[in-house]
C-alpha cells in the first residue's frame, strides 16, 4: 500500500492557544476546524471504502497514528503573502520543494486540500515558478482544465463544458488524477494533453503525468461552509456547475466519492493507469456489435455479443437481435414488455436448444459485485441490470461487463451504427450502492452452456 500524506495550503493568521503537546500553528493542526474536516474524514471515509470491498485495511491502519499524532505527513505546500488581500501570493515552501523533489511515484500518495493547493502544485511541477498570486494559480487552472477538454473523450464520463465554479473545478482535477484507465482511452488523453500544453519542460510530459497521477484532489475546509448547504461537494461531486434549481443533482455523498477515490489510489500499483485491471473480457472490442433498437434491445444484443465471443456455431447472428427482442412491437399492438433475461434466454433456448443462458438474482448489492468478480475472474462474460433511476433516467440498462480493476468496472453502454463505443467506468461499491437503493436491477446473466448443434434441423 501507498504512504498517504496529507497536504494543505497555508498556515492562517492568528495565534493558537498552546493544548497539550501543540504550542505553535502546524499544518493542519488538531486546534482548528480543518482536522475534523481534511485528516479525521479522509481517513475514515477510505477505512469505509476498504471495508465495502472487503480489502483488509491493516496497512492503511497502521499508517493512522503518524497521520493523527505527527506532523510529519501533515505539510503545507506554501508559504503565502497577504500584502495584497484581495490577491495573495503563494510560494513554495522549501520543506515542500524537498518532499516534491524525493517523491516515489512507486509508493508515495498526497491529498491534495483546496483550490489553490491543486493548481498551485500543477502549475510549480509545470513552470518551476516560486511563486504566483491567487489569480494567476486560478488562470492557470482555467487554462489546464480547457486543454483538458481539448482531448475529452466519451469514455471519461466527464462534462463536456468547462465548469465556471471553483469546487467543480477541482472535481474535475480530481477526476483527470484519480480516475482508473486500464485502457488508456479515458482520462488520460485528457490529462496528457494538458499537462503538455502547459509544461515548461516537454521531455518531461510522461514523469508529469506520472506524478499527478499520485495525487489526489479534495475540497478545502471552505467548501463545508458554502450555502446552500453541500452546494460545493455537489459542485465536486459532478464536476459540474450545479444547478440548485435543476434535476441533475450529485448521486453520491462526497465523502464517499472522497473515500474510494484514496482506497483506488492507495492500493494502485501502477500510478498513470492501473496495474490490475482483469481483461475481464479478452477481446471485447472485436465482438461488440450494435443494438439496433436502443429502447428494447440490450438484453438481445448483449446476448449475441457473448455468443459471438464464444465462437457459437449454427446461430443466426445476423439475425439474433430481431428474433429475440420480445418488444420488438411494443407500443405497436403489444401493450405488456416481455424482455427479460429470462424470457428472451428461454426463446433463445427454444430455437437453439444447445445454447443455455442462465440468469441470477441478487438480495444485497455486495452478493451481486462478489458474483460478477467470481466470474470475471474465470474469464466468464456478464451482463448486468443496472437502474438507470440513480442517473436521472427511467427504467433499467443490460450491459456486459467488459473489464475490470479491483475497484472498478468498464461498463459498455452502447454501439453505434457508425461502431462508435461509448463505454462507462463505474465504481463496484457505487453498482451494490444502486442494487441497494433502487428498485429493480438485481440480477445477472450468463452463459451457461454451449453446445454443437447436433443436426441441421435443431437450429431451424
Amino acid at each position: 500500500m501507498r504512504t498517504l500524506s496529507l497536504v494543505g495550503e497555508s498556515l492562517p493568521d492568528g495565534r493558537p492557544v498552546p493544548v497539550g503537546p501543540l504550542d505553535g500553528l502546524v499544518a493542519l493542526d488538531a486546534r482548528h476546524g480543518v482536522f475534523p474536516n481534511l485528516v479525521m474524514t479522509p481517513i475514515l471515509s477510505a477505512l469505509w471504502a476498504f471495508d465495502q470491498v472487503k480489502l483488509n485495511p491493516s496497512a492503511l491502519w497502521r499508517q493512522v497514528p503518524g497521520l493523527l499524532e505527527g506532523v510529519d505527513r501533515r505539510f503545507n505546500l506554501f508559504n503565502k503573502d497577504t500584502t495584497d488581500p484581495k490577491n495573495p501570493t503563494f510560494e513554495i515552501h522549501p520543506d515542500a520543494e524537498g518532499r516534491l523533489t524525493g517523491f516515489d511515484t512507486a509508493t508515495d500518495l498526497w491529498a491534495l486540500f483546496g483550490f489553490q493547493t491543486t493548481f498551485g502544485l500543477f502549475r510549480w511541477v509545470l513552470k518551476r515558478d516560486r511563486a504566483a498570486t491567487k489569480k494567476q494559480i486560478k488562470s492557470f487552472a482555467i487554462g489546464f482544465l480547457a486543454s483538458a477538454l481539448e482531448r475529452w473523450t466519451p469514455e471519461s464520463g466527464l462534462p463536456k463544458a468547462l465548469p465556471k465554479n471553483m469546487c467543480a473545478q477541482e472535481g474535475y482535477a480530481h477526476r483527470l488524477c484519480t480516475q482508473d484507465d486500464a485502457s488508456g482511452a479515458s482520462v488520460l488523453p485528457m490529462l496528457i494533453h494538458a499537462v503538455h500544453r502547459h509544461t515548461s519542460f516537454p521531455e518531461q510530459v510522461d514523469n508529469h503525468v506520472e506524478l499527478f497521477r499520485c495525487f489526489v484532489p479534495l475540497l478545502h475546509n471552505e467548501a463545508y461552509q458554502l450555502a446552500p448547504y453541500g452546494v460545493g461537494q455537489a459542485n465536486f461531486v459532478l464536476s459540474q456547475d450545479y444547478d440548485v434549481g435543476g434535476d441533475g443533482h450529485a448521486a453520491e455523498l462526497y465523502w464517499t466519492v472522497m473515500g474510494k477515490a484514496l482506497m483506488r489510489r492507495l492500493k494502485s500499483t501502477n500510478p498513470t493507469t492501473e496495474a490490475c485491471a482483469m481483461s475481464a473480457f479478452p477481446n471485447w472490442q472485436d465482438h461488440a456489435v450494435h443494438q439496433r433498437r436502443q429502447q428494447t434491445g440490450c438484453i438481445p444484443t448483449g446476448y449475441e455479443m457473448i455468443l459471438r465471443a464464444a465462437g457459437a456455431e449454427g446461430v443466426d447472428l445476423d439475425s439474433f437481435q430481431d428474433d429475440f427482442d420480445l418488444d420488438i412491437n411494443l407500443g405497436r399492438g403489444q401493450v405488456e414488455p416481455k424482455n427479460h433475461f429470462g424470457s428472451v434466454a428461454s426463446e433463445v433456448h427454444r430455437k437453439y436448444p444447445w445454447v443455455e443462458f442462465d440468469w441470477k438474482q441478487f438480495g444485497t448489492g455486495h452478493d451481486k459485485v462478489a458474483f460478477i468478480d467470481e466470474h470475471l475472474a474465470k474469464k466468464q462474460p456478464v451482463l448486468i441490470s443496472l437502474a438507470l433511476s440513480s442517473f436521472g433516467g427511467r427504467g433499467w440498462h443490460i450491459m456486459p461487463v467488459v473489464d475490470a480493476t479491483d475497484a472498478q468496472y468498464l461498463l459498455l453502454e452502447y454501439v453505434g451504427s457508425d461502431g462508435r463505443v461509448r463505454t462507462r467506468w463505474i465504481d463496484k461499491l457505487e453498482v451494490a450502492r444502486i442494487h441497494d437503493e433502487y428498485d429493480g436491477g438485481c440480477e445477472v446473466a450468463f452463459l451457461s452452456k454451449l453446445g454443437e448443434p447436433t443436426s441441421k434441423g435443431e437450429s431451424e
